[in-house]
């Protein structure tokens, strides 16, 4: 069965059930699942101390890790299977429990005395299917419910029975939960599904996906937490926390990238260059020095036979390696948050605005940014600047169970020899336009604007975190965002009927700096990148002219003014303790695929009090 890279990165993945055409099975995690093994050292790392740095921050963050010193993290792009067909990744059928349609028996799997429906008879699963209904806990684990357990236990005093039976009568008239009994024909005990719902199950603290493909061993660990039933194909039961970054910053050549993956080598070097510069060093000590310290780092794995090479051969010249060791140890301390990814991708997005960009790998030389600084148009507000190719990162960092607030995270990574941690992502080219807004002052006069300024200041009231890209700023319920936030939907609307590109495969990504000045900046970029042809055939850069921007935005200002359901939507004013103004799935919210916000932080009023900030486009 094939998935495309794309779906593993967004949707599966390991711990992910998908049905396949003979049984469901769970993807089984990469350290046990993965096939071969040394795929990784095929040329598929992605060499980016900075995401690296950042990916850090979240597994300090996950694991409450207090040095990360010797934490060692790559990327990994994951291969097309054009490209790497002996590369797979395994599942397998987690569940014992079978359910007879025929038979209406629910019965447990052994491979040694129980192959079949005990009335069916056969030496395998011939009319039965595993039970849809499973038991996860918040923790991240998942397994089969424990019927017969459950079905024999007396919850008064909490002792099962003696009865040992592995098969039940499933019995009920109808598809209702209160309908549907579980019977032992033995003992006469029995329960209903519905209130198995009820119950409090005890979690086996089993990982499924972390078992080795085609053994029986279970994998489980401690687990205090209840666990809950669920249906196999229910949406929460796997929820994955995906990494989304525009490389748009430079990367330094081939040799700049190794020193930069390995900083703790790279200091050293220079270390030993400095003391060669204050006359420490001998240039043939020096040089003895250089070759030990590739030694080492080849020797604990921490560079491949290759680069090692490729750095051997600078021995000659050591010293021209000083300008990249001191830019790689500027990283050694640096701990790059979220805050610092989107300010650096406004930072050069801005940049490129103003004098262009042309950027590519130093390994491949594959185009990763292109923006042609001639073609944009500046008014007194706004410039709007066309971005001819922008590629997307996107990484699966962890996913979680049941609940995105309370759920543990559970990280996906494949662990090399070494302890480094590898995560699966995929590279995406695309194009986009660029709308950057110089110093956004907005009308402080109008009640929305002040409502929303009300609620930023209390924004400690706003409790669940996950709603928010940074707990700590909350910067969402600022009015600038909204109005930006808002202005990006309408937009978007809009450009799908210039474009030839629909609404839901264009995407959003929203920019603001220096919130707690009175006048903030911030951007809007609209892109779409997807891995099939119709990503990048030239739809959105090609609307960027002065004219058709023009009619673009009056008809922005146009829908921004009505909508079917108003006056309900118009009159539905912002107060502290909502997530949204007026705003409804008739005129400002998108496909959940464009919004990277959760339809959250919209309000038409504050956008239609502000249309000046468009006075010189319409």
């Amino acid at each position: 069965m094939e998935i495309r890279r794309s779906q593993f990165i967004r949707t599966y993945g390991p711990g992910a059930i998908i049905e396949t055409p003979r049984t469901p099975a769970i993807i089984l995690s990469f350290d046990t699942g993965s096939e071969p093994r040394d795929f990784l050292q095929r040329g598929y790392l992605i060499k980016d101390p900075i995401l690296e740095s950042y990916l850090k921050s979240i597994i300090k963050k996950y694991e409450n890790r207090m040095d990360l010193k010797d934490l060692r993290v790559r990327i990994f792009e994951l291969p097309f299977s054009s490209e790497e067909k002996n590369i797979k990744f395994s599942a397998k059928n987690f569940q014992k429990w079978y359910l007879c349609p025929e038979h209406r028996i629910l019965w447990k799997y052994d491979y040694r005395s129980q192959k079949d429906c005990p009335r069916c008879r056969g030496d395998y699963p011939t009319k039965s299917s595993p039970v849809r209904f499973i038991q996860v806990c918040e923790n991240g684990h998942l397994d089969d419910i424990q019927w017969d357990m459950e079905v024999h236990t007396i919850y008064k005093n909490n002792k099962p029975t003696r009865c040992s039976r592995t098969y039940f009568r499933w019995e009920g008239p109808g598809t209702g939960t209160s309908e549907t009994k579980i019977i032992c024909e033995e003992c006469k005990r029995y329960i209903k599904l519905s209130d198995l719902y009820n119950r409090k199950l005890k979690c086996t603290g089993r990982f499924p996906e972390k078992e080795r493909p085609r053994s029986s061993e279970r994998f489980e660990e401690d687990c205090s937490e209840n666990a809950t039933v669920s249906l196999r194909m229910a949406s929460n039961l796997r929820i994955p926390e995906i990494e989304s970054i525009f490389m748009v910053w430079p990367r330094s050549n081939e040799i700049g990238s190794i020193l930069a993956s390995n900083i703790a080598m790279s200091v050293e070097i220079l270390t030993t260059i400095e003391f060669y510069e204050e006359g420490l060093l001998s240039y043939d000590n020096l040089k003895a020095k250089f070759r030990n310290i590739l030694k080492n780092a080849r020797e604990a794995k921490n560079i491949s036979e290759e680069e090692y090479n490729k750095l051997k051969k600078n021995e000659s010249d050591i010293l021209a390696l000083k300008k990249y060791l001191e830019e790689v140890k500027k990283l050694e301390k640096k701990e790059y948050s979220y805050r610092d990814i989107i300010d650096m991708e406004y930072r050069n997005l801005h940049e490129g605005a103003i004098t262009g960009k042309l950027e590519d790998l130093p390994e491949t030389g594959r185009k990763y940014l292109e923006i042609n600084s001639t073609k944009t148009i500046s008014k007194k507000f706004l410039s709007v600047t066309p971005i001819d190719i922008l590629t997307v990162v996107e990484t699966q960092v962890a996913y979680r169970r049941l609940d995105i607030s309370k759920g543990k995270p559970v990280l996906i990574h494949k662990t090399g020899e070494d302890g480094t941690y590898y995560f699966p992502s995929i590279m995406i080219n695309g194009e986009g336009i660029f709308l950057d807004f110089h110093k956004i002052k907005l009308n402080e006069e109008t009640d929305t604007f002040q409502s929303w300024l009300k609620a930023f200041k209390n924004r400690n009231m706003y409790n669940q975190e996950f709603l928010f890209k940074i707990k700590e700023e909350k910067y969402e319920l600022h009015p600038t965002f909204v109005f930006l936030h808002t202005f990006a939907h309408l937009l978007i609307k809009v450009l799908s009927l210039y474009s030839g590109y629909p609404a839901t495969s264009i995407r959003e990504k929203i920019y603001i700096t220096d919130i707690n000045t009175d006048n903030p900046s911030g951007g809007v970029v609209l892109y779409t990148a997807t891995e099939d042809e119709g990503g990048a055939l030239g739809g959105l850069v090609s609307l960027v002219e002065e004219k058709r921007m023009k009619k673009i935005f009056n008809n922005v200002i146009n829908i921004s003014h009505s909508c079917s359901n108003d006056p309900v939507c118009t009159e539905n004013k912002f107060n502290i303790g909502k997530y949204a103004g007026a705003s409804c799935y008739s005129c400002t919210a998108i496909s959940e695929t464009s919004c990277d916000h959760r339809n959250l932080w919209l309000d038409r009023n504050l956008f239609n009090e502000n249309i000046n900030l468009l006075k010189d486009w319409l």
